[in-house]
């Protein structure tokens, strides 16, 4: 029996032995796996190289995230649609009932265009279609003369509405695109008319849509030229369909370089870019690349910073006549949040307080409002709140009392009331040592 027994424990612990190595070498392992799953990503960003003109910017925080000779003269090309469509939908009143084109509606198209013929007939809505997906120049020149009367008259108003949009360095010289060495632009202009062009949901929805259906014009369904979002007429051999884009238009000319301006919403916030200036290499458009570039990897290296918390004590105030407390702390009434750089420095932020009193008086109620404080960046305003007390104070009566006595004690009015009771009881005694003089003089006999 214990022969048995000292075999069984023999057969135990050699097993044991066994395993041990095993048990101690995974260990380690499965502790290291999540120190490489928590290291911090090196920040990335889109190769700008071949394109001469790039901004990204984000809608929600009114922030330019990134931007390459923004400011920079460029020609237009493509980008000039969007003026037009806009202005073409602004302006004819009834774009769904088919007019008849005319000879001098087609006068001096060019470039790439849908074939249209005097005779026509197409509605003003399936031009403005036409012009988005298929950037058709003769539908731009129908879409003038519907507008004002003319391609002359239409640019005339293309540049008065850049004007009212603020683009003081853009200048129209056709409703096309077409190049034209008076016709210039910026990047940062061309935000300011994708932001309107965006703001118009009908136009925007249009731009984004794969293919669209046209009833008036004899292909009945047109498709978009843009590869980010229809294949149809991508002969590269290379997909650029990109899930995150919902809008704007695509283009270029041989003086303008690739010319695409995008639209897309990706990890819940929406952006613009603004590209120009894109060079082909190997046959193939390098514009997309670098826009999906742009959006999915420099939009990484921002995020939401809190850069003034609702919680954090601004100062402190002191408290007259309060009972059990001779200051006050002071808060920012709300928490500013701001989209900004990872790699920002926070020690680069700039509080500026401004106090509308030195000093409170008991009693103090929560929510009272003590001033303000502003966030700045780079001399920069990103924002400001107000400064608000978050604590009640009550009035200490023994103190208020005497405060009022004091108070009192030091008025005008008391030392006026003080002065004349002094006055009268000065003229009493000169009054009464007069009087008494005189009694004595009367009643005291004389000596001669």
């Amino acid at each position: 029996m214990k022969h048995r027994l000292l075999s069984i424990f023999t057969v135990l612990l050699v097993v044991w032995l066994i395993c041990l190595p095993i048990t101690a070498t995974e260990a380690p392992a499965s502790t290291a796996a999540p120190e490489a799953e928590t290291a911090p990503k090196e920040p990335t960003e889109a190769n700008l190289s071949n394109a001469d003109t790039v901004l990204l910017y984000c809608l929600e925080t009114d922030t330019v995230l990134r931007e390459k000779n923004a400011d920079g003269q460029v020609y237009p090309a493509t980008a000039v649609k969007l003026m037009t469509a806009l202005l073409a939908y602004e302006t004819i009143e009834d774009l769904t009932t088919p007019i008849t084109v005319t000879a001098e509606m087609l006068e001096g198209v060019s470039g790439g265009y849908y074939g249209f013929k005097a005779g026509d007939t197409v509605s003003p809505e399936d031009l403005i279609k036409l012009l988005l997906l298929r950037k058709s120049n003769d539908a731009a020149l129908i879409l003038a003369h519907l507008s004002a009367g003319g391609a002359d008259a239409f640019v005339t108003a293309m540049n008065k509405k850049a004007e009212e949009l603020g683009m003081e360095n853009t200048f129209f010289v056709n409703p096309m695109g077409l190049h034209d060495g008076g016709m210039t632009t910026t990047a940062r202009d061309l935000l300011k008319l994708s932001l309107e062009f965006y703001s118009c949901t009908q136009l925007h929805n249009w731009s984004g849509a794969a293919y669209l259906r046209c009833d008036t014009l004899s292909a009945g369904t047109i498709y978009n030229n843009n590869f980010f979002l229809s294949r149809y007429y991508n002969g590269t051999g290379v997909s650029y369909l990109f899930d995150a884009v919902d809008g704007m238009i695509n283009g270029g000319t041989s003086q303008s370089g690739e010319v695409l301006i995008t639209s897309a919403t990706y990890k819940g916030l929406h952006y613009i870019v603004i590209l120009l200036g894109g060079k082909t290499v190997d046959g193939l458009p390098t514009c997309y690349d670098i826009t999906q570039d742009l959006i999915e990897k420099d939009t990484q290296n921002f995020r939401y910073t809190k850069v003034l918390l609702d919680a954090e004590v601004v100062c402190e105030l002191p408290v007259k006549l309060g009972s059990g407390a001779d200051s006050a702390a002071v808060f920012p009434k709300e928490t500013l949040e701001y989209y900004l750089p990872r790699s920002l420095d926070l020690s680069k932020i700039e509080k500026k307080i401004d106090l509308t009193v030195e000093e409170l008086e008991a009693p103090v109620e929560e929510g009272d409002v003590v001033g303000t404080v502003a966030v700045y960046l780079d001399g920069k305003l990103l924002g400001e709140t107000e400064l608000v007390i978050r604590s009640n104070i009550t009035r200490s009566g023994t103190d208020y009392r005497i405060s009022q006595i004091t108070a009192y004690l030091s008025s005008r009015r008391f030392v006026v009331i003080a002065l004349v009771v002094i006055g009268l009881f000065i003229i009493y005694f000169i009054i009464n040592a007069i009087y008494r003089e005189q009694v004595k003089k009367k009643y005291r006999p004389d000596r001669e």
